[in-house]
């Protein structure tokens, strides 16, 4: 009875023991499926030039880890050098870690083969990054390492093709990537004789928004052109490729200005032809000489003031009519009548000059006089 109970309970330890035995086992496959490498997806480039130590180099010995978690760690013979510490040259012997198995992310060496090596300054490589089999590189990924391991600049213009009288050009957002389209532009031949090119401004719901180029024809302002409440305005439009500039309607500004009596609106600068040639003229108020202005045997004439800042009108004034006499200027003066072209009045003006005679010197037995001679005491007309 006794050795019966022996050998079931030697049965039942060994059953006790598989069982344990194959637990391990699945709790070991758990932890590794747990443990599995995961990476960030990017390019070669974008791994290369993330890398601090680009190496061509050539596996000379490894040492395989003594557990699970330590490292492997392999020798290393440098071939060429594509990025790394100005100290190291070709035919240096570095050594170079990485994880003992797949699931940590490991690269598998071979003593004999030649890898690249992309690293940081722990010397450590990961499957995650550039490191591989140097037979295995591309002639783009070749020519990657021979640019010192940074990507390429791409023109996100060599990716768009644009139509006729368009050109490239790039949106670079804060932030964002920057974005290739195609822009209007004002070149020749894009408009028919008689017309002019511009490139007009759209309502942007998102950017890029580009102006449209639009036919227009050449400048022409005529009394048709525009209404009678507006003037027209010949500009050179900086989105214009055309010499010719272009004729735009815009609003009088004489009708935002109320003058007083016996004045009215005037643009500065004036009018040529017309229209007015670059930018909005400024309405000003200057004095009139109209009827009812001055009383009866006064002339109103218009004088002109010492400018400081144009533009400088002259100023109306209310004189006595014409009266030459004895006693109206000076005994080294003439008195001159005048038709005064600022004057609204057909009445003529009496001016006090200076004598002629006062520069002439005569000789012995002669005297000065005026040609033509004077009428009643005045000259009428020039000096």
């Amino acid at each position: 009875l006794s050795e019966r109970r022996q050998t079931l309970s030697a049965r039942m330890g060994k059953g006790k023991g598989a069982a344990l035995a194959a637990a391990v086992l699945v709790v070991f496959a758990l932890h590794a499926q747990s443990l599995a490498c995961s990476c960030m997806p990017s390019t070669f480039c974008e791994k290369t030039s993330s890398s601090v130590w680009l190496i061509h180099g050539r596996v000379t010995e490894k040492i395989d880890p003594k557990t699970q978690v330590d490292p492997v760690v392999v020798t290393v013979e440098i071939q060429a050098i594509f990025k790394s510490n100005p100290a190291v040259r070709i035919g240096n012997v570095i050594t170079v870690k990485t994880g003992a198995n797949s699931a940590l992310c490991g690269v598998l060496f071979t003593v004999g083969e030649e890898y690249l090596f992309a690293m940081n300054d722990d010397f450590y490589v990961s499957s995650c990054g550039a490191t591989q089999q140097w037979s295995t590189l591309s002639s783009d990924q070749l020519a990657v390492l021979s640019a010192g391991g940074d990507c390429p600049v791409v023109d996100p213009c060599s990716t768009i093709k644009c139509g006729d009288f368009q050109e490239c050009k790039v949106y670079e957002p804060v932030g964002g990537t920057p974005q290739a389209y195609c822009a209007d532009v004002c070149a020749e031949g894009r408009c028919e004789g008689g017309e002019t090119c511009v490139l007009e401004e759209v309502v942007c719901v998102k950017e890029p928004c580009p102006p449209i180029a639009t036919c227009k024809p050449e400048a022409s302002c005529s009394k048709d052109t525009c209404e009678p409440y507006e003037i027209c305005v010949l500009e050179s439009s900086s989105t214009s490729k055309s010499s010719s500039p272009v004729a735009v309607c815009k609003p009088n500004p004489c009708t935002m200005v109320k003058c007083g009596a016996f004045q009215e609106c005037k643009l500065f600068p004036e009018s040529a032809g017309g229209y007015f040639a670059g930018n909005e003229p400024e309405a000003y108020c200057a004095d009139v000489c109209a009827e009812g202005r001055c009383e009866a045997g006064e002339t109103c004439v218009l004088e002109e003031v010492v400018c400081v800042k144009e533009p400088c009108p002259p100023i109306a004034t209310c004189k006595p009519e014409a009266s030459c006499s004895k006693d109206t200027c000076e005994p080294y003066e003439i008195c001159v009548l005048e038709s005064s072209s600022t004057s609204k009045s057909s009445s003529p003006v009496a001016v006090c000059k200076p004598n002629p005679c006062t520069m002439v010197k005569c000789g012995a037995f002669q005297e000065c006089k005026l040609f033509p001679e004077s009428e009643s005491g005045y000259f009428a007309g020039n000096e």
